[in-house]
């Protein structure tokens, strides 16, 4: 593990694969690739063409409320999650996206969507309504074309493996 260090490239390398890090070579005899946004550039190193997408997710935090969302609420069709933190904040996330992508990052916040997801929010738990927003942010998440999660070797590899969300 070295923190504060990013790969920038993999290859083969005898009995394994050698990270290049731009400041040092690293050797590995097993690698898993679970860059989120970032995993098709990450796979493309090893010659591999994965079909995912990007999603770039508003994520949305309001203010302290008494405890009243015991789990995490999903909204299937917008793709929505709602919870609420220990610290009585509630997490508003996914839904209509903001702008960005794995190459130029987080962007921008789009207004109009920040509206949608917290009036979805607020249709599906009448207690937010009223609460005030003290946050909002950007997240990149990888997004595989069935959305389910994709986890395991890589073909052909018995020592490179891939986890995606899926979404």
């Amino acid at each position: 593990v070295r923190e504060g260090v990013s790969v920038e490239g993999i290859e083969r390398g005898g009995t394994g694969y050698i990270l290049d890090t731009g400041r040092e070579a690293v050797a590995a005899a097993r690698i898993v690739l679970a860059g989120g946004a970032w995993l098709v550039l990450m796979a493309r190193w090893l010659g591999f063409d994965l079909p995912l997408g990007c999603l770039v997710n508003q994520i949305i935090v309001t203010e302290r409320m008494a405890p009243f969302l015991g789990s995490t609420i999903g909204v299937a069709r917008r793709r929505l999650t709602l919870k609420q933190a220990a610290n009585g904040t509630v997490l508003i996330g996914g839904g209509w996206q903001g702008d960005g992508d794995p190459q130029r990052g987080a962007v921008a916040l789009i207004p109009k969507n920040l509206r949608g997801n917290i009036q979805l929010a607020r249709h599906c738990i009448p207690a937010l309504d009223g609460a005030r927003a003290v946050r909002v942010w950007l997240g990149l998440q990888d997004k595989s074309p069935d959305g389910l999660p994709v986890i395991g070797p890589l073909p052909g590899r018995d020592d490179a493996f891939i986890i995606a969300c899926g979404h």
